[in-house]
């Protein structure tokens, strides 16, 4: 537990946030396609609620 703590006291000194490590190791665990499915539901959510805009997909000539 030491070796952990000191290798995120590391992270954080060069800049890394080690909340997002943490998130990161934890979608490394998923399977390809969960993960895959999650960030089409995140992408989904945030532009519903206007905190992304997603590229507009049709070409207007």
């Amino acid at each position: 537990m030491a070796d952990i703590r000191d290798i995120y006291t590391e992270a954080r000194a060069t800049g890394f946030e080690p909340k997002i490590m943490r998130q990161i190791i934890k979608m490394r665990c998923l399977d390809i396609e969960v993960l895959a499915e999650q960030d089409i539901l995140l992408s989904n959510y945030r532009e519903a609620v206007g905190l992304i805009e997603m590229p507009n997909t049709t070409k207007d000539d």
